[in-house]
């Protein structure tokens, strides 16, 4: 059972697209209406940002508002990232926005204020020398009293954002005797390495188990590769090799 557990915590998700909305305004225009109130933005835009701040009688606008030109997909054209503070929702909020025939809107990723690092929400990598530039979104989705902070990684293709991988870098649930739980992610040229370290109650003897994947184009997914394991996982300790592979840039828990 226990294997069972660790075994879904890091895993591919279901393949299902976030869902893409048109615009009326180009990234450029949506920063400065949000930021200076002009121009205003059209009712079906603010619609689809779901802010309450974008609404031409908003009495407070949106902070820290910035705006990043990506590379996500094998189109010459960039995508804009668009990251604020929203006060009246209490929350952290960030668009991604595709050029296809027009602008739209491809993902909308919103965490309470309390629940993710504005300057680290999303990030872009390429967890592999042979996977593409991926979206990786880092924020906390425990419910009252829990800790999930976990990192899920989307692809864009075909102007659809897909998700391809999730791992939870720390679990613990709301009382002082649940099982906590950390994974940590690591690389090498086309493997990734996923350590899970369980402790049930916290102190506990950590169970370990450890998991390597690689990209798989046909799939356009990351998958596991349980034949590789005894080549980048010590099978006495289930833990990662240190010669080979070597940690991710994203976020990890202590």
């Amino acid at each position: 059972m226990v294997v069972l557990i660790l075994l879904l915590l890091a895993m591919p998700l279901a393949a299902r697209p976030l869902p893409v909305t048109p615009m009326q305004m180009d990234p450029d225009q949506l920063l400065l209406s949000l930021r200076e109130g002009k121009p205003a933005m059209p009712d079906a835009d603010c619609t689809a940002l779901g802010l309450w701040e974008c609404r031409a009688d908003a009495l407070a606008r949106v902070r820290d508002i910035s705006i990043r030109w990506v590379q996500l997909d094998d189109d010459a054209e960039l995508e804009a990232i668009l990251t604020m503070a929203a006060p009246a929702e209490w929350s952290n909020v960030t668009y991604v926005f595709d050029r296809q025939a027009e602008w739209k809107m491809a993902g909308s990723f919103l965490c309470r204020d309390n629940r993710c690092d504005l300057n680290n929400m999303v990030s872009v990598h390429n967890l592999t020398g042979d996977s593409p530039p991926l979206l990786c979104l880092s924020r906390d989705i425990g419910g009252s009293g829990s800790v999930t902070l976990t990192t899920e990684a989307f692809h864009l293709r075909d102007g659809q954002f897909w998700p391809v991988f999730q791992v939870t870098r720390f679990e613990h649930g709301p009382f002082a005797t649940s099982a906590t739980t950390k994974q940590y992610v690591r690389t090498s040229s086309n493997r990734l390495v996923v350590h899970t370290i369980r402790e049930r109650p916290p102190g506990a003897s950590p169970q370990n188990l450890c998991e390597v994947w690689q990209w798989v184009p046909a799939k356009q997914s990351f998958a596991q590769v349980p034949q590789d394991r005894s080549r980048y996982c010590n099978p006495k300790t289930a833990t990662p090799y240190a010669d080979k592979s070597h940690w991710t840039d994203l976020p990890s828990h202590p």
